[in-house]
């Protein structure tokens, strides 16, 4: 399961912010999951659950959020989602295309917490 090693890799990322800005802990995580970056959703979730206990920060709200498939033709400049794995432009129909979006997964936000204030709560 890859899920459990992009988890790891995306917790590295959240640990070095969190290094970065001593005193601060992540309280929010948003990430952006392409459908066509070859990772499930559910399964990701859960690795990134896994993860945070491992870490000992079961406190961290963690949200994904589903990009489609979004493409450029080459030809015609015409932008459109990818749906039922038609790589053709709706416009002109030429397979020109590149992908712009919803190939990929991105860390996009995080919301910091100072660590006292946790604590006090």
């Amino acid at each position: 399961m890859h899920e459990t090693s992009i988890a790891a890799t995306i917790w590295d990322q959240i640990s070095a912010v969190e290094k970065s800005n001593a005193g601060y802990e992540a309280k929010r995580v948003e990430i952006d999951v392409g459908t066509f970056s070859g990772v499930e959703q559910v399964l990701l979730a859960d690795a990134l659950v896994l993860v945070a206990k491992q870490h000992e920060r079961v406190d961290v709200d963690i949200v994904l959020h589903e990009v489609p498939l979004l493409a450029r033709c080459e030809d015609c400049l015409a932008d459109f989602m990818i749906t039922d794995f038609q790589f053709r432009c709706i416009q002109c129909g030429e397979q020109n295309l590149r992908m712009i979006d919803g190939d990929s997964i991105r860390l996009m936000h995080l919301d910091l917490q100072l660590i006292e204030q946790k604590i006090n709560k």
